[in-house]
């Protein structure tokens, strides 16, 4: 179950990387993402003793936002602005969710994935890490569509 998920998962990644005009952003995004599951990863080791599974109900109401103003980008045109504010909400509320699940996993609170869930435990992270790796690559080409805007009206 663990390799289909992660063969459909990496085939829309490829995807969605393939969509980006310059190849560049996508190693910056890499990179990017890579920095903030390590520093969110140290901050959740340093914070393991604390109860916050308040960060469930925390990321639901950021994703519930975040998919409401989704869903009306598709009735109403918004500027780059809100699309920008959009994208950052996504990226917040999956790191919200990249702490939350490794907390989940690392145990001792409420909500904690048994020894057998371990399947389990890998998807989620895993689809964390991965949906906040396609929004700060959709927050990189926004700036530089913006950039390439600006330059074109100068």
């Amino acid at each position: 179950m663990l390799g289909i998920f992660t063969l459909c998962q990496s085939y829309l990644t490829g995807l969605v990387c393939s969509l980006t005009h310059d190849p560049e952003l996508v190693l910056v995004a890499l990179v990017l993402t890579l920095g903030v599951v390590l520093s969110l990863t140290l901050y959740t080791f340093s914070i393991k003793d604390k109860d916050l599974t308040f960060l469930g109900a925390t990321g639901s109401m950021i994703i519930s936002a975040t998919a409401t103003l989704g869903i009306c980008s598709f009735f109403f045109r918004f500027n780059s602005s809100v699309t920008m504010l959009y994208t950052f909400l996504g990226i917040m509320s999956f790191g919200y969710y990249i702490i939350y699940d490794l907390l989940r996993i690392m145990g001792g609170k409420a909500g904690e994935y048994s020894v057998d869930d371990y399947v389990k435990a890998s998807m989620t992270l895993y689809q964390d890490i991965i949906s906040m790796f396609v929004r700060i690559l959709r927050f990189l080409n926004e700036l530089k569509s913006k950039e390439e805007k600006n330059k074109r009206r100068r």
